[in-house]
């Protein structure tokens, strides 16, 4: 992620059936470039969908485990 100033940051984990998988919880971060990493050994084979929202946008990213 990078942010241009501090901004409040939740992800969350989908699955094509739209149940949460996982909720992170990012808080508020700084500006600058932050990593996330993701433990996808706890996933089952599939797709997910990622949702990011960071301050009032929101961006999706598609997972393939």
């Amino acid at each position: 992620l990078v942010l241009q100033s501090q901004q409040l940051v939740t992800v969350s984990i989908t699955d094509l059936l739209g149940r949460t998988i996982r909720t992170i919880d990012g808080g508020r971060l700084d500006a600058g470039v932050h990593l996330l990493t993701i433990n996808a050994d706890e996933l089952v084979r599939g797709v997910y969908i990622c949702r990011v929202v960071i301050g009032d946008s929101v961006r999706y990213v598609t997972l393939v485990r």
